[in-house]
């Protein structure tokens, strides 16, 4: 009797030891991820991430804070799969909504982008970083009326920041699509396009992207000057009267 009741109890202790070292890995796991946050380095900060994670692949914060990383370093296919398990799993919050969406913009997937930014939307408020991007979307799929009306709710107030200029001139690219040259250059001189310079682009060469090739451009000249520099002759002293 008591040969045969030995091993079921080995086996119910074995079992509980297996139960207490999964507690412990998830422990182990959180506390890698307190640590990932306060690396300042990101690279650093993603290994971190990825350590933690391999040892608790439920760990969401720990997915969703890689994300953003992933996000920033266009690693978009591996942020997204991220992203898209923290929502099916419940934190499915406006940040990792936004975030998602952004990510899906930046692969083109403007539909899906669309879906994930009205949800948030509807759910925590009319943030106009969220309707800049929905309105994006709108604009990529030729939705003008539904950008435009996006664009207006957000500049309702006008705070002159980043978020305005940029709606202005999505605005300009708007009525420059719909036809409407005059009215665009309105919109793309608020956001400080080049037609205050009487310079007209075609649409798509109003965005930050093209404008931070010319900003490089310019980078590129000056240090030439200043590495082939040209004598320039003496300045000439005014003649003296009298």
């Amino acid at each position: 009797m008591t040969r045969k009741i030995l091993p079921v109890a080995l086996l119910i202790i074995l079992a509980f030891c297996g139960l207490a070292s999964d507690g412990l890995c998830s422990a182990s796991a959180q506390e890698i991820y307190e640590r990932a946050k306060e690396e300042s380095f990101m690279f650093k900060k993603l290994a971190i991430y990825n350590e933690a994670i391999d040892m608790d692949k439920g760990l969401l914060d720990a997915r969703r804070d890689r994300a953003f990383i992933l996000y920033y370093q266009r690693k978009y296919e591996e942020a997204l799969e991220d992203l898209t398990v923290c929502i099916e799993r419940g934190l499915n919050g406006s940040e990792v909504l936004a975030m998602r969406a952004k990510v899906f913009i930046a692969l083109k997937r403007y539909r899906e982008a669309q879906e994930d930014l009205s949800k948030a939307i509807e759910s925590y408020g009319q943030n106009r970083e969220l309707l800049l991007d929905r309105a994006i979307t709108h604009a990529k799929l030729k939705n003008y009326d539904d950008a435009l009306k996006d664009l207006r709710l957000l500049l309702r107030e006008n705070h002159n920041d980043r978020i305005s200029l940029q709606a202005y001139r999505l605005m300009g690219e708007i009525f420059l699509a719909q036809g409407e040259p005059e009215v665009a250059r309105e919109y793309l001189s608020r956001a400080g396009g080049w037609d205050v310079l009487g310079i007209s682009l075609p649409i798509g060469m109003y965005n930050i992207k093209f404008l931070s090739i010319f900003g490089m451009l310019g980078l590129i000249v000056s240090l030439a000057a200043l590495i082939f520099k040209v004598d320039l002759p003496a300045p000439r002293r005014p003649k003296r009267r009298g």
